[in-house]
């Protein structure tokens, strides 16, 4: 198979999730080993490609799950409060009802995949969480669903 950035015939590919200029809407591309390495969907950490979204951005999904750990249950539920008390009510249930089936489906509380929700539009954007958290309240909007 065709690496789609070098063109060379590689018998490994590695599927990046980014979106391909020959497959239009398709978020899957085709590299090889040393082009997946350079590319920035795909983690030398963990030694795996990034997940895609259809905007266009990527993370890893292993450093968002280190990211959520390492934060804790302290600040999922710093988060969830702070946005509990400046975001308006329809907004918190929109972020809330969204995350619910989430927080059911992983058998965790509702402020741990609320506090993914955020790490993976922080990873995604390259900002913090903390960042995150300011803009959703200084705009009263959840991009985070984004």
């Amino acid at each position: 198979m065709k690496c789609e950035f070098c063109g060379f015939d590689s018998d490994r590919i590695i599927i990046l999730n980014i979106a391909s200029e020959k497959n239009i809407g398709s978020l899957n591309t085709f590299a090889c080993p040393d082009c997946a390495e350079k590319s920035e969907a795909y983690c030398l950490r963990h030694e795996m490609p990034h997940l895609g979204f259809f905007d266009a951005t990527t993370a890893c999904r292993l450093c968002i799950e280190e990211e959520v750990e390492h934060l804790g249950e302290k600040t999922a539920n710093e988060y969830f409060c702070e946005l509990l008390e400046s975001l308006p009510k329809i907004e918190f249930n929109e972020i809330y009802e969204w995350f619910e089936s989430v927080s059911i489906l992983l058998d965790e509380p509702i402020e741990k995949s609320i506090l993914r929700g955020i790490i993976t539009y922080a990873r995604r954007h390259n900002k913090h969480p903390g960042e995150i958290i300011g803009e959703m309240i200084k705009t009263q909007n959840v991009v985070i669903m984004d």
